[in-house]
């Protein structure tokens, strides 16, 4: 550049140091290179749109190589197209409802696509939605079909284990009560004849040490009768089948009190219990067995159960003033032994429609209740 000075022409000439503009350019372009790096070796789809047309238009405007071979399809086939023409489905799954919120609103959502022919799941995306500061719509999403599938089926094999599980149990229960009946009505009957036999014969026995042999004989029968009565209400309580829930709750929580020094109370409501047989021999298996791990493990001194009807449902809380448990005692055996307890008694009521709800504290005790539906007229 010339410029006239005194009237005589001078070259002027301005450096200036680029240096610092050359590292910035070098920092961009290694930037522009990392992120480009990032972008295509994502193991998610992504997707870039830009807005127009007041937030209702979403043009691609880049796309990386998972989203490529999630979609199967090549970048240049869908850079700079309409969203919904590319994908017309968008619209039906909601996806670009999700899409004008976003940019209106600047929260990022997360939306999952499930698509089901036939009651069978055939597609399963899930997708992070969010806007860049410069406006444009990001979609990061992944394929997680035969992820869903997988889960599906060990959810179905899950039912399958449970079902049987259940049904297992009340065979066994069936079984108990059989075994039962056969002692009461088979043996038990016997012994009694026995019983008979020998007080006749002890009256027609005059020597003395007969009769002594007769007297022992009776004490054993008399002992085996005994026995075979407390065998039989081991297996199956009469009590439960000839009088029903209620009464058999009552008959247990005597037999806790008298043999573990429990003192154990039962309070019920005056409403009908409707309630299906196998529905009862659940229900009063999980108390039994819930004063099991009482006596156990609680450390408890008093016991009570309260049944209640709820609207359809029967409630049976069983609350004790023992140590209780938490998270605390996680690692002990007894705690462990506790839960695959309460895990089976969920199952097994989980299956008929009902449910087991927990809440224990540590040096509080704990309150467990059980839930199952009861039996409505059009069930009877």
């Amino acid at each position: 550049m010339t410029m006239p000075l005194n009237q005589q022409k001078h070259f002027v000439l301005a450096i200036r140091n680029i240096d610092a503009l050359r590292k910035v350019e070098k920092a961009l372009e290694k930037s522009e290179a990392r992120y480009r790096e990032l972008f295509n070796n994502m193991s998610s789809g992504v997707a870039v749109f830009q807005v127009s047309r007041n937030g209702n238009e979403f043009v691609f405007i880049d796309f990386n190589r998972a989203a490529e071979l999630i979609e199967n399809v090549k970048k240049e086939n869908v850079l700079g197209r309409n969203f919904v023409e590319a994908v017309p489905s968008v619209e039906r799954y909601g996806l670009l409802d999700t899409f004008k919120r976003v940019h209106k609103t600047g929260k990022p959502e997360y939306h999952p696509v499930a698509i089901y022919k036939d009651g069978n799941l055939l597609l399963w995306k899930e997708n992070y939605v969010y806007r860049l500061p410069s406006g444009e719509i990001v979609d990061v999403y992944d394929d997680i079909t035969e992820r869903k599938l997988a889960e599906n089926k060990l959810l179905t094999y899950q039912e399958k284990l449970q079902s049987l599980a259940s049904e297992l149990s009340l065979v066994e229960e069936r079984e108990r009560r059989s075994i039962a009946t056969d002692l009461h009505d088979q043996i038990g009957q016997t012994l009694s004849v026995i019983k008979m036999r020998c007080f006749e014969l002890r009256h027609e026995l005059n020597e003395p040490h007969l009769i002594r042999q007769v007297d022992e004989i009776k004490k054993l029968v008399k002992q085996t009768i005994q026995d075979t009565r407390s065998l039989t209400f081991e297996l199956s309580p009469p009590v439960l089948y000839e009088l029903g829930l209620v009464p058999a709750l009552d008959w247990l929580a005597e037999q806790f009190q008298l043999k573990h020094n429990l003192k154990c109370s039962v309070e019920t409501d005056k409403k009908p219990k409707p309630l299906s047989q196998d529905i009862e021999i659940v229900l009063f298996r999980s108390v039994r067995e819930l004063l099991v791990n009482i006596v156990k493990h609680a450390q408890a001194k008093k016991v009570k159960i309260t049944i209640r009807v709820n609207k359809k449902n029967l409630r049976i809380r069983v609350t004790d003033d023992g140590i209780g448990f938490s998270s605390v005692t996680k690692t002990a055996r007894t705690y462990k032994d506790q839960q695959f307890g309460l895990f089976n008694i969920t199952e097994r009521i989980r299956h008929l429609g009902g449910s087991l709800e927990v809440d224990s504290q540590r040096g509080k005790g704990t309150m467990i209740t059980l839930v199952a539906p009861l039996k409505t007229m059009d069930k009877a």
